[in-house]
């Protein structure tokens, strides 16, 4: 377990390596620049943080590539992402991307790093106007999942629940603040932030 957070927080780090400060904090789009050149079955799927301020400068933001699902608060002053690395989940030789924590990102610098407890990010959202965030966590290669909320300024855990299922399927409902993420967590290139 060591050996992989200590594995996570190194690609953390390596991916904030060329973080800039900000004027005015204001973020009007973040985006994922894919890795093209990736052999992965996840090709194009993760890459670089790119954010682009309310001015119209452009900064990117990591180098590392293996950044993913990117947004940006209600506010528009946070951005956050999920870091990962390649694995093979199948053990079949096809190497994938994996997210393993999330990176809070606000006024040019990492804000907060949430690693995936107990498993893999499958999904992750804002909540409660980005006082909040929601995680899906579990292992990749098959459900049930857990979902996490924190509280951003603490790093508390708010709230923890599980979902087995679909509706209709005679098994619980994921709380209010995980149904986003529990039906279908959509690869995210490119978040605008709210008007």
């Amino acid at each position: 377990m060591r050996a992989t957070l200590a594995l996570c927080l190194a690609i953390t780090l390596c991916c904030l390596a060329q973080l800039t400060a900000l004027a005015d904090g204001l973020v009007k789009e973040a985006m994922i620049w894919p890795v093209l050149q990736c052999t992965c079955n996840d090709n194009g799927v993760h890459g670089n943080v790119i954010i682009t301020y309310a001015d119209g400068a452009k900064t990117p933001v990591t180098s590392g590539g293996m950044c993913a699902q990117v947004r940006i608060s209600p506010d528009g002053r946070t951005v956050g992402w999920l870091t990962g690395v390649h694995r093979d989940l199948w053990k079949d030789g096809e190497i994938s991307f994996v997210p393993t924590a999330l990176v809070l990102w606000r006024d040019g610098k990492l804000f907060r790093h949430i690693p995936g407890t107990n498993g893999d990010i499958i999904g992750w959202q804002f909540w409660n106007g980005g006082a909040q965030v929601a995680l899906s966590v579990g292992d990749v290669t098959h459900r049930p999942y857990c979902y996490f909320l924190y509280d951003i300024a603490t790093l508390r855990k708010d709230a923890r629940g599980e979902f087995w299922g679909r509706d209709g399927d005679g098994v619980a409902l994921p709380p209010e603040w995980a149904k986003a993420i529990a039906y279908g967590e959509p690869t995210i290139l490119k978040a605008v932030a709210p008007k």
